[in-house]
């Protein structure tokens, strides 16, 4: 897994990295921290590589380096918020000597805390963070946002960024006091089979609730069925037929049916 707005670049991972020294003693110590010239070379899945600018190839010995990672997204949902402090990052020294040999030292810091919502707000979440939509089609009742625990506080309306995706209705509206607000999802025909990351806008209910997490939309090409009848009764007298046309799936667009051949009935 990696960072959902690393990867389709919503965002952007930054990187620092500071000098730190302190001189003097007890109340008269002061910290000055000197910023080291380098830049993000390569992010992949969690993994960023800072590399030092040309004119900062050597880090002092016994010295004490703050590093700085910027635009990572918290917790996207209440139980990976607590469990934060069961996780670990790692910090990789490396220097590369010449070709592909190198050296490098890695540690491990375990001292992650646990994250929670900003006072006075609470989580909103999908009741699956994961949907499956065939393109051309919606799927029915497809998503479902949800307070992380108990009923709505407030009203809340939230809305889907883009044009690749829709819902029905456009806009999920819940009134304080209900458990979830559902809705359909569907993409155009032309939209790539493969997994894509939604995100989504909170319009209504912000000052009670964090935005929603990214959703992940895979999309796939199965094939929905058009039916009509195999054969109507006519009468005389220039009476029109109804014809009765169903889908197994519910259109994107509009799907037009075309009568290829029309027979002439003998009396």
């Amino acid at each position: 897994m990696g960072v959902s707005g690393w990867m389709d670049g919503t965002s952007t991972a930054t990187a620092a990295l500071k000098l730190v020294t302190v001189t003097g003693t007890g109340t008269t110590a002061k910290t000055t921290k000197t910023a080291v010239k380098g830049a993000v070379t390569q992010v992949s899945g969690c993994t960023v590589v800072f590399a030092l600018d040309t004119t900062a190839t050597k880090l002092a010995e016994g010295a004490s380096y703050e590093f700085v990672l910027s635009s990572v997204p918290t917790a996207e949902n209440a139980v990976l918020g607590a469990q934060m402090n069961l996780g670990s990052l790692v910090l990789s020294v490396g220097k590369v000597a010449t070709g592909g040999f190198g050296y490098s030292s890695a540690q491990l810091f375990n001292a992650l805390a646990s994250q929670a919502a900003p006072a006075g707000k609470a989580l909103l979440e999908f009741s699956s963070t994961t949907v499956a939509v065939t393109r051309g089609t919606y799927t029915k009742n497809a998503v479902c946002v949800q307070p992380a625990s108990g009923n709505f506080a407030a009203d809340v309306a939230v809305s889907v960024q883009g044009t690749a995706f829709k819902t029905n209705p456009a806009v999920l509206s819940a009134k304080m006091g209900s458990a979830s607000v559902c809705a359909d999802m569907g993409t155009s025909s032309k939209t790539q089979m493969s997994t894509h990351n939604v995100r989504w806008t909170v319009n209504n209910g912000t000052a009670k609730y964090t935005n929603l997490p990214t959703l992940m939309a895979t999309v796939n090409g199965n094939l929905a069925t058009v039916n009509v009848p195999d054969k109507v009764t006519c009468s005389l007298g220039g009476a029109s037929v109804p014809i009765v046309v169903t889908s197994s799936a519910l259109p994107f667009a509009d799907v037009t049916v075309n009568d290829h051949e029309i027979g002439r009935a003998h009396v």
